[in-house]
């Protein structure tokens, strides 16, 4: 059965679509969860827009999106769109998180998104029922308190339980791919994602694929099982995604990581057992620290003339060059080391990639662990490599103000 046939065989019965409907539920939230609300009244949205003006511009210093700085909110063209549903968790005087998720049947995804998402790239696009989740956001105060799972699970209910959607596209910064591999998004050979602020990564979650879920350690495995089955919906059938997701350009695995950083970084010497690296960060680190920083790290491939950090934008991934030539760093240089250091935790450089190369992006936090127990490493991160010298100083004292 082609992916055609398998997705028109979904839409015969409706019962089945019946029991999947009643199966989402009424967004009453699992136990221990907050309750999740969708925004209709005028009052949430407007509520929503001034939460993102919060987040976005105020703290984050984003540029995505469309501010109003007269009304101090972030209001989109399409946000309300009838294939627009914009969840949040808290009051509308006090709102805790928010998400937008954006729903099209078959054939009806406008051709920007289509480019923008990278869609063009799925096969038979044209007879599956999609979705993008974006806009997601936590209120500083809550974060790490299972605003995100809430939303999640509810969002997942939405788009599977009501519009039966069998692919979930979304883009992320990279440091946060491996938050959304956990919540059973996957990277595929989509496109970079050129934001204002920085490069973007596109990834997709195929909702019916509990065995991809249960890899990752999803929480939302168990509720694929309710969704997709004997009397519910069909399984989409995935060996027309099979070679999408072994060609891209975001390589999350820690094995393959390693070995890229071997490939690119490793200089064998004949008086260390262990080699020395081309990055003079690596070589101050203890082989245990290495590891741990590897552990959540990603790989990434960057096409020529795209911006990958925007100076005045708060990030903490450090970079490390792999392959080609950015602004001047080459193979073993870091950047991004800035927003770890000074204390307002934003981007003191715009760096744009002048040929095809590879990154290495490390975690801020797994940086900052690490600096933690020795902070002497921070003398390392400012001044070995020749080419960080350009950097500003800052204030020697932000580091122990910021990170203990």
């Amino acid at each position: 059965m082609n992916l055609a046939q398998n997705v028109s065989a979904q839409n015969v019965s409706s019962q089945n679509v019946s029991a999947v409907r009643q199966a989402a539920g009424d967004l009453r939230a699992a136990r221990g969860l907050p309750r999740v609300h969708r925004a209709e009244s005028r009052q949430e949205l407007e509520a929503i827009y001034r939460f993102r003006y919060e987040v976005y511009f105020r703290e984050f210093g984003r540029l995505l999106g469309e501010p109003d700085h007269q009304r101090r909110w972030v209001k989109d063209h399409d946000d309300e769109l009838p294939t627009t549903t914009i969840l949040y968790t808290g009051t509308p005087e006090r709102i805790t998180s928010t998400v937008r998720l954006r729903h099209w049947q078959p054939g009806q995804v406008p051709e920007h998104d289509v480019h923008e998402l990278s869609m063009d790239r799925i096969p038979e696009l044209e007879s599956l029922a999609t979705a993008e989740i974006g806009r997601l956001m936590v209120r500083s105060s809550r974060r790490g308190r299972l605003q995100v799972a809430a939303l999640v699970r509810a969002a997942y209910e939405i788009l599977v339980g009501e519009h039966q959607c069998l692919l979930v596209f979304c883009y992320c910064s990279p440091g946060l791919a491996h938050f959304y591999q956990r919540i059973a998004m996957r990277p595929f050979g989509g496109r970079m994602v050129a934001a204002p602020d920085g490069v973007m990564v596109p990834m997709v979650s195929v909702t019916s694929d509990v065995d991809y879920y249960r890899r990752v350690g999803s929480y939302l495995a168990p509720m694929v099982e309710r969704f997709y089955g004997p009397g519910k919906l069909a399984p989409v059938d995935l060996a027309p995604f099979a070679k999408i997701f072994e060609d891209t350009t975001l390589e999350l695995d820690t094995a393959r990581v390693r070995r890229l950083c071997d490939r690119y970084l490793h200089v064998p010497d004949r008086s260390s057992s262990q080699g020395l690296w081309r990055s003079a960060f690596f070589n101050s680190l203890k082989s245990t620290e290495l590891d741990d920083l590897l552990s959540s790290a990603l790989v990434l491939e960057v096409e020529p003339d795209v911006v990958v950090t925007r100076r005045g934008f708060c990030e903490d991934e450090l970079y490390v060059v792999l392959e080609g030539d950015f602004g001047g760093y080459g193979v073993g240089d870091c950047f991004g080391e800035e927003s770890l250091l000074n204390a307002d935790g934003r981007r003191r450089h715009t760096i744009r990639s002048q040929t095809a190369g590879r990154l290495l992006v490390i975690r801020g936090r797994c940086v900052q662990k690490v600096l933690r127990r020795r902070p002497e490493l921070a003398v390392a991160l400012r001044g070995l490599p020749a080419t960080w010298r350009r950097q500003p100083d800052g204030d020697g004292d932000a580091l122990a103000r910021n990170l203990f």
